[in-house]
């Protein structure tokens, strides 16, 4: 099995660097650009296993504008609004999450919350059902964009825990 490799997007670089206020970036683009990428000498040889596109729910809302007086509502904001249909197309695209898992053969560490709002947890227990052995299952606590995962010290002792179980030294 060939190794595989992961693109991970950060949602407002993608939307700075790959679009602009007069040509936004959609679906379409994100996939053309990730084809260019998988299609990269350094990766060509690699199997494509994944694209994460990380981004924030745009901003909801009214609030006072401070120097200026009056009031901004951030939700009706036509940039909100590309977010907001990008997010939806992205969100649209289908993932065999069963059919990659089948293909791993890495321990996998699945972590999620009850309290995310927009990934049901029921979600997170099944992907670690169908992932192969070994595998870790990490209950973590707040909201999707909650608690800054990744300086959470129940998250890297976790993470620390499953390497050194699972990657030599």
């Amino acid at each position: 099995m060939p190794l595989s490799f992961a693109i991970l997007l950060d949602g407002g670089f993608v939307r700075r660097k790959l679009g602009t206020a007069r040509h936004p970036i959609d679906a379409a683009g994100i996939s053309a650009f990730t084809a260019r990428v998988s299609a990269l000498p350094s990766v060509a040889a690699l199997r494509l296993h994944r694209i994460y596109f990380y981004d924030a729910r745009p901003l909801e809302g009214v609030a006072p504008i401070p120097l200026g007086g009056g009031e901004m509502d951030f939700g009706a904001h036509p940039v909100a609004t590309r977010n907001r249909s990008l997010q939806s197309q992205l969100a649209r695209a289908r993932f065999d999450v069963r059919g990659s898992l089948a293909q791993m053969n890495c321990p996998v560490l699945v972590a999620h919350s009850p309290e995310d709002e927009i990934i049901p947890f029921h979600h997170g227990q099944r992907i670690y059902d169908a992932a192969p052995v070994p595998k870790a299952f990490l209950r973590l606590a707040g909201g999707h964009n909650e608690g800054f995962i990744f300086r959470s010290p129940t998250w890297v002792d976790a993470l620390a825990g499953f390497l050194g179980a699972h990657v030599p030294p």
